[in-house]
């Protein structure tokens, strides 16, 4: 384990399978550049899961002020659309799976159930963990992420 600013842990490149960002880079002076430092130490086929809060739905901030009032008291740096989530993981270097602002998260069922290949951009991960790592997935996000969330799955070409 690393403690502190990733890009200060110095992985070698293409060493990763798979990396979780959940609901981290709101509060990162530079998002761009933890993604950028993301790309460069997932290995090719690396798969990006990131999720934000959704602080642009409609009556969003009513609810967002009740229920993390922390939010309103500077803790965040950037507040994040699905429309520039998507921007600034692409122009990381990211082809996107599948973004979902609708649902609080968007699970691997979801993802198979639209079409994504999802179990089909895992299964190389799966080669070396099993299949324990897809439904380890599947559970925990499905559990860990609640309220208004922008989902995101990227996979590095």
């Amino acid at each position: 384990f690393f403690e502190g600013v990733l890009e200060e842990a110095h992985f070698p490149g293409n060493f990763f399978d798979a990396c979780l960002v959940v609901h981290t880079l709101s509060h990162l002076l530079d998002p761009r550049g933890t993604l950028r430092e993301i790309h460069r130490i997932l290995k090719q086929r690396g798969i990006l899961f990131v999720s934000l809060p959704h602080f642009f739905r409609r009556g969003m901030e009513k609810y967002l002020e009740k229920e993390y009032p922390s939010l309103f008291r500077n803790q965040h740096l950037y507040y994040f659309s699905p429309r520039t989530a998507k921007r600034m993981v692409e122009e990381s270097g990211f082809r996107i799976l599948c973004l979902d602002a609708s649902h609080p998260i968007v699970t691997g069922e979801q993802l198979e159930k639209s079409g994504i290949p999802f179990v089909s951009s895992l299964s190389h991960l799966s080669r070396g963990y099993g299949s324990g790592l897809k439904k380890w997935l599947r559970f925990w996000f499905g559990k860990l992420l609640t309220g208004p969330t922008i989902t995101l799955w990227a996979e590095k070409p």
